[in-house]
């Protein structure tokens, strides 16, 4: 009985790796169907936008118009955080949970429960708190991927499901910091920190192509570190 018990945390270390990436991929379209089906109720998300502004003014940090300016000044830098906004939200995310699947797998478990739950209440955020991103509502903004498209950017739909008022949290940020946290806890490499330089780079290309406010930002780094730190909680108190 008591060696049942002692292999029954490691059942998940056996389940084959096709059949977790569906599951993964699974939840990833239900969470782009769901999010797509949110209503958009405008009016709503242009006032909660222009409440983000005025709120970033009177603490100084409304730092977004200045970056995006540079980036739709600068067309290699247009084409650079384009490239960078279309793909590597997903195919490094996707990377990382197929590193930690195969090369950490005594830490893929808390963190695939982290990336889920954090994505599923950025997501309930999104039906609760609709926001226009600045390039539709920040007087001056460039929408850089419509102006210089490259890839995708300009193009409608690839999959017709989308939110253009689902800006608050950034879910590039998040996932970006679900990477930085992942390599962080998972190895014991005396550069891991480095690793944090990738979320800090989704940052500034979020700003810069007017795709997120800087709050947008902190909402989708705090969402994800205070997920792992609830997640973690729980772990710590099912080991004893």
């Amino acid at each position: 009985m008591a060696t049942v018990t002692a292999q029954r945390p490691l059942a998940h270390l056996r389940r084959p790796w096709v059949l977790e990436l569906g599951l993964v991929l699974t939840l990833y379209w239900g969470y782009e169907i769901l999010r797509s089906a949110a209503p958009h109720r405008v009016a709503l998300a242009f006032f909660n936008a222009h409440a983000v502004e005025s709120f970033e003014r009177g603490h100084g940090v409304a730092v977004e118009l200045g970056m995006n300016h540079v980036v739709a000044d600068t067309l290699w830098l247009s084409d650079i955080t384009s490239v960078w906004y279309q793909l590597t939200h997903e195919v490094i995310t996707l990377g990382v949970l197929l590193w930690l699947w195969f090369r950490r797998r005594e830490s893929y478990r808390p963190l695939r429960t982290t990336l889920v739950v954090s994505t599923l209440i950025g997501l309930v955020v999104y039906w609760i708190v609709p926001l226009a991103p600045p390039r539709f509502s920040l007087p001056g903004a460039v929408d850089t991927m419509l102006a210089h498209p490259v890839l995708f950017a300009g193009w409608h739909s690839i999959t017709h499901l989308e939110n253009l008022y689902a800006a608050m949290p950034s879910l590039h940020v998040a996932w970006a910091t679900w990477c930085a946290l992942a390599v962080v806890v998972a190895t014991r490499h005396r550069r891991r920190h480095l690793a944090w330089a990738y979320p800090a780079l989704t940052t500034l290309v979020v700003l810069g192509t007017a795709n997120h406010y800087l709050l947008d930002t902190v909402a989708g780094a705090s969402d994800v570190l205070l997920t792992w730190l609830l997640v973690a909680g729980v772990r710590a108190r099912g080991t004893h």
